[in-house]
């Protein structure tokens, strides 16, 4: 309790960190999946240049291939169930069932491949 984390709000908020740490960690994988669109979209409105896309492609192909931090590829995994899911539904439109199939064609042909885990 003596020192530079003597403040009770202090230690509030790192427990809170600390206790919400993997829901936070997900939501920032969310958050730079569901931003790739976002720039694609950018770049072709001209609202940034047209190497942004790729160099952000590049850093989510580095976080997704990441053994460190597995909470983009875990994402990338529940998003693909969630598409699988929403495209198995019969009372979805034929054309809106194939539109889910090939965008998630479409991204899983994107991811890197990965490195078998040494044993």
């Amino acid at each position: 309790t003596l020192g530079q984390n003597s403040m009770w709000v202090a230690r509030l908020l790192i427990s809170l960190v600390e206790f919400q740490s993997r829901n936070i960690l997900r939501a920032a994988a969310l958050a730079e999946i569901v931003l790739f669109p976002v720039v694609v979209l950018m770049a072709l409105f001209a609202y940034c240049s047209l190497l942004t896309p790729f160099v952000y492609y590049y850093f989510v192909t580095w976080r997704y291939a990441s053994r460190r931090n597995p909470y983009t590829r875990n994402t990338f995994h529940e998003l693909r169930a969630l598409a699988d899911r929403t495209a198995a539904r019969q009372s979805l439109p034929a054309p809106l069932r194939s539109a889910i199939a090939a965008a998630v064609t479409l991204v899983c042909r994107m991811a890197p491949p990965l490195e078998a885990a040494a044993q």
